[in-house]
Formats: C-alpha cells, structure tokens, sequence
C-alpha cells in the first residue's frame, strides 16, 4: 500500500510514497498531475512509521526528508545528501518560517537544533529532552518522573533542581526498566 506524506511550499507540492513504484513526487499545479523526481529506496525506507518531507519556506528547491537517516536536496528533490545528526530515527523538522537555516530536529534522542540549514547540529545532551513511551510519577517531594526513552534506555527526572540554570542532564538518573517498558515501583 502506498502512504504518502505531502508539504506544500508556493505553488509546489510535495509527497513521498512508499511502495514498489514509491519515491519523492512533485506536483506543480495544486496536486492535479504529479511526476517522480526521485525513486531512492534510502528515502522511503520506513514510510509507514516516521518518515516525513518538507520544503523550505522561502526557498522550495531545498527539501529535507527524515527517516533513519535525514536527508537534504538543494536541487527541487531531484538528489539527497545524507547528513549527520546525532541521534538516528528523525520523526519531525521545523523550518523558522522567516530564515530556513533556523531548524529544530526531533529524534528518538530528543531534539538538535541547527543554525546552518542542517549542516551541523546542537549536541543533544544540551537540552533535555526525549522521546518517552510512557511516564509515572512517585510520591517523594520533590517528585520524580519515570519513563522509557526510545533507543535510550530508561530515567528518573526530579521535577526540581538545585541548578541555576534549571533542570538538566546532570539531574538524570537511570531507572530499572527498557526503553519501552512500563516502570513499576511502589510510589512511597
């Protein structure tokens, strides 16, 4: 079957279709007629999970794919450079709609950010942020959220600190428990 995820940009449309005859489409005319720019499998290798296609918004011959792996086109789509980020599985980018080398990339990792347009990245353990399956919560003060971060293990976060600059990775613990596994504890 056949999945695509769409980003319109002027009076450009763009779809990425994942089947036997998949690949990156490009539509001129408000989706009326569609023509292939670029049938690489690496593009489309998990469509039905996470992968997801944009557009930039003032420039619409740049356009970034994310999957596994994040790709960038300069050229309408019509080739990719793979690029480095730091953690893998990239499931949503956001373009500063006034100045496109402003981008945030969320991953299983968390998030990276990019002043550059995607030629380097924040080091991810510079925010704290992850993606979590699930969270719990004990009854201490201060409280304690528990979850399973994906592709990282799991973690015990006090939701207070005693950082000046606020709550970090230093305040991070690991916790009993997988990546995906509901964490139970007696919560006293």
């Amino acid at each position: 079957s056949a999945i695509a995820v769409s980003y319109k940009t002027s009076d450009k449309l763009w779809a990425l279709i994942e089947n036997e005859n998949g690949g990156v489409y490009q539509s001129l005319d408000a989706g009326k007629t569609w023509k292939k720019v670029n049938d690489d499998r690496s593009l489309r290798q998990r469509a039905w999970y996470y992968t997801r296609i944009y557009a930039d918004t003032k420039d619409d011959e740049v356009v970034y794919v994310l999957n596994v792996s994040y790709h960038k086109s300069n050229d309408g789509g019509k080739t990719f450079k793979s690029a480095y980020a730091e953690h893998s599985d990239h499931h949503d980018l956001w373009i500063h709609p006034a100045n496109g080398k402003n981008l945030v990339l969320a991953n299983d990792g968390g998030a990276a950010v990019s002043f550059n347009g995607g030629e380097t990245f924040s080091p991810q353990n510079q925010m704290p942020t992850a993606q979590m399956y699930r969270i719990n919560a004990d009854n201490l003060f201060p409280y304690r959220i528990y979850g399973g971060q994906q592709d990282n293990s799991s973690v015990m976060i006090p939701n207070r600190t005693t950082h000046s600059s606020g709550i970090n990775e230093r305040d991070w613990e690991p916790s009993a428990g997988g990546e995906s596994a509901f964490i139970a504890f007696d919560p006293d």
